[in-house]
C-alpha cells in the first residue's frame, strides 16, 4: 500500500491540472456569455453595424456589412424590438470548419413574436472569442 505522503502527491498531481482546466473553462463560459449579452444589447439598440464590426473574419466572409444590416433591419421591422433574451443552453465543442467553439442558445421574445437564437463563438487570431455564426429563427 502507498504511503500517505505518496498518496497525497498522487492526488495533488491529478487534482491541480483538473482544477486549472476547470477554471479556464469557467472563464471561457463567462466570456462567451458576456459577448452574447453585448450582442443582445446591440440588437436592442438596432446597432447591427456594431454586431458586424465586432464579429470574426469568418462571419464577415459570409456576406458584406450592408446586406447583414439590411437583413437585421428587415427582421426587426417584421418582429418588433427585442424585449427579452433567455439563455436555454451552453456547450463547447469542435467543428471541422470552426474549430473549438462555444454555442449559446437563447429563447428570444420580440414585440410581435418569439424566436430561437444560436450564437457560435470561436477564438480569433488573437485568441479572443468572436462571433462566428448567428442564427435567429422565428417560432411559428
Amino acid at each position: 500500500m502507498a504511503s500517505p505522503n505518496k498518496l497525497c502527491k498522487i492526488i495533488l498531481t491529478i487534482s491541480i491540472p483538473l482544477l486549472l482546466l476547470s477554471c479556464a473553462k469557467r472563464d471561457e463560459r463567462v466570456a462567451a456569455e458576456s459577448i452574447a449579452a453585448r450582442i443582445h444589447s446591440q440588437l436592442q439598440q438596432n446597432d447591427f453595424a456594431a454586431v458586424y464590426r465586432e464579429s470574426g473574419s469568418s462571419f464577415k466572409q459570409v456576406g458584406d456589412r450592408e446586406k447583414f444590416i439590411a437583413r437585421m433591419q428587415q427582421f426587426i421591422e417584421s418582429n418588433g424590438a427585442l424585449l427579452l433574451a433567455t439563455q436555454v443552453s451552453y456547450q463547447t465543442g469542435f467543428d471541422s470548419k470552426a474549430g473549438n467553439n462555444h454555442t449559446l442558445t437563447f429563447a428570444l421574445k420580440f414585440e410581435r413574436g418569439n424566436a430561437t437564437e444560436k450564437i457560435v463563438l470561436t477564438p480569433n487570431d488573437q485568441g479572443q472569442l468572436s462571433l462566428w455564426d448567428l442564427k435567429i429563427t422565428p417560432v411559428p
